[in-house]
């Protein structure tokens, strides 16, 4: 029953089939269960201090009143986005840091090329990068 129901929200697998990355993205990404737990381990471990945010204080009181209020049963951002038609943007976003992470381990390879043929007097690679035009509306 798990494998096809978030362990967070409650809604099934099938509810996500229309949304980018489905629901592998879903309870992978928006809805881990893994941070959910950390952040309420977190918030307990510290407690009430000085260095506590607000939200961290008000997951706590909503937890130690065992208020459900703190998770979004029913709900998801992506579908809520869907709704309101953004999802093709958060697609797009997506694609857009995608294609920033390769560049930037391209550039990350160059620059590493550099310094070991800089250690051993050769020439190095140019760091000629491609211009890009991005626009997210």
């Amino acid at each position: 029953q798990l494998r096809n129901t978030c362990f967070i929200c409650g809604l099934s697998g099938s509810s996500f089939q229309d949304i980018p990355g489905g629901f592998e993205y879903h309870v992978n990404v928006e809805h881990n269960a893994y941070s959910y737990l950390w952040f309420l381990f977190h918030c307990a471990e510290d407690g009430q201090s000085e260095s506590t945010t607000a939200q961290e204080s008000y997951f706590l009181q909503m937890h130690n009143k065992e208020d459900p209020g703190i998770f979004p049963i029913g709900r998801a951002m992506s579908l809520e986005s869907r709704s309101l038609g953004t999802v093709d943007t958060l697609s797009l976003m997506r694609e857009e840091i995608t294609a920033l992470r390769q560049e930037l381990a391209s550039v990350k390879s160059m620059v590493q090329h550099n310094q070991a043929a800089q250690s051993q007097n050769l020439s190095p690679l140019p760091l000629h990068l491609p211009r890009r035009n991005v626009s997210v509306s």
